[in-house]
């Protein structure tokens, strides 16, 4: 008996990824919103916006999602709503930049792990996924983002990749609800190995 307690506790020490993954949902939190002519309507998206993106992506996104994990996909979006929650018109820059906007990242590799650390999440263990945006840009139609898998108890980040991709789409909600769809496969690639 007392072998299999010492297994057991090599096995809980050292986080492995089964496929499944908790899902946290898109942190707008900390985005940029960037364009001289759009993101007029700031009390629509702070929070409405951010709460209607993720709602979308439960709704549209999550067979994708489990293709793309190869797994089975738990919903956790308690934490990334109150991040949303935060959001602020002092998110939005009124200018126009060059393509060069879209290689600057917002989040420094310590900002990722600490946004990591803030999430209260009440399953104890597991890998969770979370897609934290960085920045949506009207002058080159593209919003940047990176998505992060971490181990929940230790927090660790356990793989993480950054994407820019195309907004397309009708309507303003479309529009830049495209390039966290077009993430997807990024998401796969970032897909820690069992």
């Amino acid at each position: 008996m007392r072998c299999v307690g010492i297994v057991l506790s090599l096995l809980l020490a050292t986080p492995a990824f089964a496929g499944d993954v908790i899902w946290l949902g898109i942190d707008y939190s900390k985005a940029k919103f960037i364009g001289t002519d759009d993101f007029r309507d700031p009390e629509e998206i702070f929070p409405g916006y951010l709460h209607k993106w993720n709602g979308l992506f439960v709704d549209e996104q999550l067979p994708a999602l489990e293709k793309a994990v190869k797994g089975r996909v738990t919903l956790a979006t308690s934490a990334v709503d109150a991040m949303n929650m935060l959001g602020s018109e002092k998110q939005i820059l009124r200018q126009d930049f060059g393509p060069s906007v879209l290689e600057q990242s917002s989040f420094t590799q310590e900002e990722l792990e600490a946004q990591v650390h803030a999430y209260f999440i009440p399953e104890e263990q597991g890998t969770a996924l979370v897609i934290l945006m960085d920045r949506l840009v009207k002058s080159q139609a593209k919003a940047c983002m990176t998505a992060v898998y971490f181990d929940v108890h230790s927090r660790e980040v356990v793989s993480q990749v950054r994407g820019c991709h195309p907004a397309r789409g009708f309507g303003f909600r479309n529009y830049w609800f495209g390039p966290v769809k077009a993430m997807l496969p990024d998401i796969k690639k970032a897909r820690p190995k069992k």
